[in-house]
């Protein structure tokens, strides 16, 4: 009979601002080896948002990110085919869930090996843009696969790179830092945990 995974635990009280919009499971991607389930939870920066919109009156919600706990049946332990499965999936998930937030120009820029706290990961990073009343905003995303307890993790995540022209520089570095952005998202994912369940 198949299950459905538990939730992710993700500290996103940690991080001031930033709210749980969205959860629940979801099948992001099928292979000829197993089923894999996924419970996935959305955040978004509401407090930069409305910021954002103080400064630019530009309503649009321009920092998200989701933490997937993967759950594979029939049980399999992590291997490099099912490494280049999930990474694969992964990839194509993320793309999906970009276009379907009305982003475009998603283009996949480099692949890169990463540490998600003491576990070894996959970094894909991308390029974006978000278009929203005749104004264009550069954004860059990342997702990153990495294992925990013989369990996979996806973590995501979009942010600014630069700012509308028309608003002022000393507002805009207030509002856009890419490298605070990425290392906001790292620690999340470093932070993330299994929540316990009873069986």
């Amino acid at each position: 009979m198949r299950t459905d995974p538990p939730a992710p635990d993700v500290p996103i009280d940690r991080f001031s601002g930033w709210e749980c919009v969205e959860e629940g499971v979801e099948y992001p991607f099928k292979t000829p080896v197993v089923t894999v389930a996924a419970y996935t939870t959305v955040f978004e920066d509401r407090a930069g948002a409305a910021t954002f919109q103080d400064a630019t009156g530009i309503d649009t919600v321009w920092r998200f990110c989701f933490v997937s706990r993967i759950q594979m049946t029939p049980h399999t332990r992590p291997s490099a085919l099912l490494d280049r499965i999930v990474r694969r999936g992964a990839a194509d998930g993320f793309t999906d869930r970009l276009q379907e937030r009305g982003l475009d120009a998603v283009t996949k820029r480099r692949t890169e090996s990463v540490q998600v706290g003491s576990h070894d990961g996959t970094c894909i990073r991308y390029g974006a843009r978000c278009r929203v009343d005749g104004t264009t905003i550069p954004l860059e995303g990342l997702v990153v696969v990495w294992t925990m307890d013989s369990t996979y993790y996806i973590g995501g995540g979009v942010y600014p790179v630069a700012i509308p022209t028309d608003v002022s520089h000393s507002t805009g570095d207030s509002l856009t830092d890419p490298e605070r952005d990425r290392e906001m998202l790292f620690a999340l994912f470093s932070a993330v945990g299994e929540t316990s369940t009873d069986e």
